[in-house]
């Protein structure tokens, strides 16, 4: 009960600042109106100033308190890995996306739908599942591979892939960018939770998953996905 308390006492008083801020634009806008000194006009300009100033602590330190769509933000990982691999080899495997699931302990699968376009199928925390459609937007063999969702996804989605070959054998540098959003609306409670789960550390995961499984030989891929398979999806 304490704890409810406070919140409200704390809601109570961001209330508070924006009616202040109103207050004071109106009257701001009263003196404009009525055509008083100067200094009554200057005196509303700075209450106008002031009332943005409220507005703007506000947005920052108490952004809940604003409509969904101004808060609103895609989730963005990035992470980078260097695969003892040719260029080559890597872009392949990753191109063909159904194998992903292999590496990427988030997803449960990947399905061609025909030319470029993929159907995906996510799993987060708490068993939550969100599925979409994306089409490869660019394509350079060997170099970099961009994705992006398409209209009815249960999320928003784009990212890429860039493969960059190092010199003196010391093989291929992954660099990976992916980009989450939730739809237009307010998302459901499943979009949220799968939001929630996704940060740097499970994509750093995942990109050493792939170099595990690019560098191990055939029969040990096969006895590393079995294990991967079982240990390390999202708990459930």
């Amino acid at each position: 009960m304490m704890g409810m308390n406070r919140h409200s006492k704390r809601a109570l008083n961001r209330d508070e600042l924006l009616d202040r801020a109103r207050n004071l634009g109106r009257g701001g806008n009263y003196r404009r109106r009525r055509g008083l000194s100067g200094t009554m006009i200057m005196g509303g300009i700075l209450s106008v100033a002031a009332a943005g100033l409220v507005y703007r602590y506000l947005a920052r330190h108490h952004d809940k308190r604003l409509p969904f769509s101004a808060r609103q933000r895609a989730v963005h990982l990035n992470g980078s890995v260097n695969i003892n691999k040719p260029a080559e080899e890597i872009y392949q495997f990753w191109r063909r996306f159904v194998d992903l699931p292999k590496v990427m302990t988030f997803l449960e699968r990947v399905e061609n739908k025909g030319g470029d376009v993929t159907h995906w199928v996510a799993r987060g925390p708490l068993a939550t599942r969100v599925q979409w459609d994306s089409e490869v937007t660019e394509d350079v063999p060997n170099g970099r591979i961009a994705w992006h969702s398409l209209e009815g996804s249960d999320v928003k989605t784009w990212g890429d892939v860039k493969f960059v070959a190092k010199s003196h054998g010391s093989g291929t540098d992954v660099i990976v960018n992916l980009y989450f959003q939730p739809p237009g609306s307010l998302p459901g409670a499943t979009v949220a939770r799968f939001l929630k789960g996704l940060e740097n550390a499970l994509l750093e995961q995942n990109l050493r998953n792939l170099k595990s499984y690019l560098e191990a030989d055939e029969a040990t891929q096969g006895q590393w996905r079995t294990h991967h398979s079982h240990s390390s999806r999202p708990s459930a």
